[in-house]
């Protein structure tokens, strides 16, 4: 409940809180309800990025190659990484982006040790995982689990955002 409650403080107050924060938080909501067995069936992915990301996100553990993702989407290598350069990606930035949202979420969402998120999304080593999420969100992991938020939960209201999105050319 304090999940949702959050989410539509974001959301109807868009001065206070970054819109970037606010998706984490309607991402949280999803998340917990999908952890509750409540999960919508969305609608297959249109495109090659939106297609990646959701094999990503289904197992961010897997040590990823563009190799093998290629070879599930019925291309070759080097038609997978030209197709991704059309977009302006590359496989690992949205490697990276998956993993780093997905353990955002997590951090939110679980008390889980951050050790074993960083596990969760793909990282041997707690020490990487906490620089690479640093980099990619300008605040370190303990950061998101020590920052009180109006309600006396713990989140991210009160820590410096500095978004970084992926542009998708269409």
């Amino acid at each position: 409940m304090q999940s949702y409650e959050r989410a539509c403080l974001a959301i109807t107050s868009p001065d206070r809180v970054p819109q970037y924060i606010a998706e984490h938080r309607m991402q949280e909501v999803l998340a917990w309800l999908a952890h509750s067995g409540w999960v919508f069936d969305p609608e297959p992915p249109s495109d090659l990025h939106a297609k990646i990301r959701r094999m990503i996100g289904a197992a961010p553990e897997k040590a990823w190659v563009s190799k093998d993702l290629a070879h599930a989407l019925a291309m070759s290598e080097a038609t997978f990484r030209r197709r991704l350069a059309t977009l302006g990606q590359s496989f690992n930035d949205i490697l990276i982006d998956v993993r780093m949202t997905t353990a955002l979420t997590l951090l939110q969402v679980t008390d889980h040790p951050i050790s074993d998120i960083a596990y969760q999304v793909g990282y041997e080593s707690a020490s990487r995982f906490s620089v690479r999420f640093k980099k990619r969100f300008g605040f370190s992991p303990t950061a998101v689990r020590d920052a009180p938020s109006p309600g006396g939960a713990t989140g991210t209201d009160r820590l410096p955002v500095r978004p970084r999105r992926l542009a998708v050319k269409r």
